[in-house]
């Protein structure tokens, strides 16, 4: 089918107009990589998905504007509206959205500063009855564990002398606690 000259001349400033709209939204990437930094796998990942979303997107609409026909000046018009976009208001729109994204984390930082500062004052007062509370406790349980300790030392000295005292019961003694492990779990 033979194209018009008038319709040749739409298809190409709508192929334009896709190569800008997708330069924009690879701006939204763009943006997400300056405030977050990505690995080389996931970048790779990204602008793969976002070119086999852009040639969707492309095919779509040439397939509803131009009945799915391909003429070298629509890719050529794609390319020349994603470089377009890129040269002129790429720079302008991504300077733009970083001004607007830093003021827009800075109020998100006041007000997470004017709601956390009633704790911090709060915290400001109870700090030191807090640690010092803290540090006695753990002196105390300190203590504690070492008072436990010593108690098991004593009473495994006491076990050992009276195993020593009782030689001749030693084999009786072991078949006790052999017992007691095997009858541990029984309840009556």
């Amino acid at each position: 089918m033979i194209l018009s000259l008038s319709f040749q001349a739409e298809v190409f400033v709508i192929s334009i107009l896709c190569g800008i709209m997708c330069s924009a939204f690879y701006d939204i990437l763009r943006l997400l990589r300056i405030y977050k930094r990505h690995g080389v796998l996931l970048t790779s990942l990204e602008d793969l998905i976002y070119w086999v979303i852009c040639v969707f997107f492309f095919f779509t609409v040439m397939l509803n504007v131009n009945g799915g026909q391909m003429r070298l000046f629509i890719p050529g018009g794609f390319f020349m509206g994603l470089v377009l976009y890129y040269i002129t208001l790429g720079k302008v729109v991504i300077r733009a959205a970083e001004r607007i994204i830093n003021v827009v984390i800075y109020i998100i930082n006041l007000l997470f500063d004017i709601i956390t500062t009633p704790f911090k004052l709060i915290w400001l007062v109870i700090k030191k009855p807090v640690v010092f509370l803290c540090n006695s406790l753990s002196k105390v349980l300190i203590l504690k564990v070492k008072y436990v300790k010593i108690l098991c030392k004593t009473k495994k000295d006491k076990c050992s002398s009276l195993l020593h005292k009782q030689k001749g019961n030693d084999k009786l003694c072991q078949g006790k606690q052999r017992e007691k492990k095997k009858n541990r779990f029984q309840i009556f």
